[in-house]
């Protein structure tokens, strides 16, 4: 995953939720909905809104560190810049989208509350730096 990827990742992600909600829509009304769209939805596609968000969540904390995954390479500050304007953008998306406010109103304390630990974290050390 990286900064040219990430908006594609993204939108897999969304698609692959929708896909997920019209198959359970016959519990859409359950309360914990939005946690079994996300457990399926991380069965299926391999992640889900939390654990993507924890991905970018490690991605900012290593840009900001000047971290690289590969040793010999060492990013410029051009670079880091880029990687992180590119995270506030997506984060300020994600802030408005449906799916993403849907789990951060959800009253649980199961994986909703997970995520929206998760992306508060991710919003306080991406937007507000």
């Amino acid at each position: 995953m990286n900064s040219a990827n990430i908006g594609y990742i993204w939108a897999n992600l969304k698609r692959a939720l929708g896909e997920v909600q019209a198959e359970l829509e016959d519990l859409k009304d359950a309360p914990e909905f939005p946690d079994l769209c996300q457990g399926l939805l991380r069965a299926n596609h391999g992640m889900n809104f939390l654990s993507f968000v924890q991905i970018l969540s490690n991605v900012a904390t290593n840009r900001k560190a000047g971290i690289s995954y590969l040793p010999e390479y060492i990013f410029g500050p051009g670079h880091i810049q880029f990687d992180l304007s590119v995270l506030r953008s997506l984060c300020r998306s994600m802030k408005s989208d449906p799916s993403v406010t849907l789990l951060l109103q959800h009253e649980t304390s199961g994986p909703s509350c997970a995520f929206r630990e998760a992306f508060d974290n991710l919003v306080s050390n991406v937007i507000q730096t």
